[in-house]
């Protein structure tokens, strides 16, 4: 059994999901994938587009054909969003290692490019 879920939105004292007593929910003691976009700056232009386009996942190549945008961005607004990713990750990485009783960092970009490998290594860590 698997359960996706965003760390920010238990582990972050600012969330309305906050859950101050982690060691009493099923989260603590959980093998733990911590998948992350370390590139900020794909991460955050996916981000504008997505808030542009309202296309938050895709699955294919086919799924965003025709969804280019425009994006206009502050320099000084880029900078401090991308701050605030990069705390957001720290604070995330920090939550995996506290409750996770394991915890695997896979690296989005690399697992986009290998994605047989990944799955298969994820798995093994699972032990599925």
């Amino acid at each position: 059994k698997g359960l996706k879920m965003m760390s920010g939105w238990l582990g972050s004292e600012s969330s309305i999901n906050y859950i101050s007593n982690m060691a009493d929910t099923v989260f603590n003691g959980a093998k733990i994938i911590r998948l992350k976009r370390t590139n900020l700056w794909d991460r955050y232009k996916s981000l504008l587009k997505a808030q542009v386009t309202a296309l938050w996942h895709a699955r294919s190549d086919e799924d965003v054909a025709g969804k280019d945008v425009m994006l206009k961005v502050p320099v000084e607004q880029m900078v401090e969003d991308v701050e605030w990713m990069k705390q957001v990750d720290d604070e995330a990485d920090e939550w995996a290692k506290e409750y996770g009783s394991d915890v695997m960092f896979v690296d989005y970009e690399e697992c986009k490019a290998q994605a047989d490998t990944c799955r298969a290594e994820m798995f093994e860590f699972l032990g599925v």
